[in-house]
């Protein structure tokens, strides 16, 4: 009996935690954290703040749940591809989903810089996630040139100025358009997909150029 009551009691507070993130992830994307309060996420699920405090310390901790759950579902993204069949297809999809996820967790891309400064231990995970990405990116974007897709000129130079390249349009695209149109719309976070394979277009043979426009051309009209 007491170990029925414990699963029961663990599997609610387990709904309820991921009730609390839902509710937050939707306050902060559409108002900003720093004017979402502890108080506000209560009162919009229903329940008293001492009830949200059993389960998370204060808002950066939310915050900083949220982050993780963000991040973790870009394991996996970035497989090294090892021949040339479909890579095209493979880079467009993972943009694609990148800015499509970036979307979904969209508080966090208006302001990392001060959400970083205001709690140092979201600050550490940043960081840690920083380096594993990038070097998910580095391996993609050199198997890349070892494939023969892409001519870089200056060998590991202009692989690693692409992707500084890169990451920044994927960091920082989504307040870009919303500084450039006045509103952030998934459709626009989209076209930050454009606008990394444009760094890659220079780069790649005329083969891979055509293929990577038709896959992006193909995904556009499949959304």
């Amino acid at each position: 009996m007491g170990v029925a009551t414990s699963k029961s009691t663990g599997a609610r507070g387990e709904k309820r935690r991921t009730e609390i993130l839902k509710t937050a992830l939707a306050l902060f994307n559409a108002r900003g954290t720093a004017e979402v309060s502890t108080n506000h996420i209560a009162a919009d699920l229903g329940i008293s703040v001492g009830n949200l405090y059993w389960h998370f310390s204060d808002k950066e901790a939310i915050v900083r749940a949220l982050y993780e759950e963000h991040v973790g579902r870009f394991d996996e993204m970035w497989q090294t591809p090892t021949s040339g069949d479909d890579v095209a297809k493979t880079l467009v999809d993972a943009l694609r989903r990148t800015f499509t996820i970036s979307w979904e967790c969209r508080f966090f891309y208006r302001g990392p810089g001060s959400l970083a400064r205001a709690d140092p231990a979201l600050r550490k995970l940043y960081a840690v996630q920083r380096d594993r990405r990038r070097g998910d990116l580095h391996k993609f974007q050199k198997s890349l040139a070892q494939l023969g897709l892409l001519r870089l000129p200056d060998g590991e130079t202009s692989l690693a100025q692409l992707e500084d390249l890169v990451w920044m349009i994927t960091v920082f695209w989504l307040p870009h358009v919303e500084l450039r149109d006045g509103v952030l719309t998934k459709q626009g976070a989209l076209t930050g997909a454009r606008a990394v394979l444009g760094l890659y277009l220079p780069y790649a043979t005329q083969e891979f150029s055509r293929a990577l426009l038709r896959a992006l051309e193909q995904a556009d009209e499949e959304t």
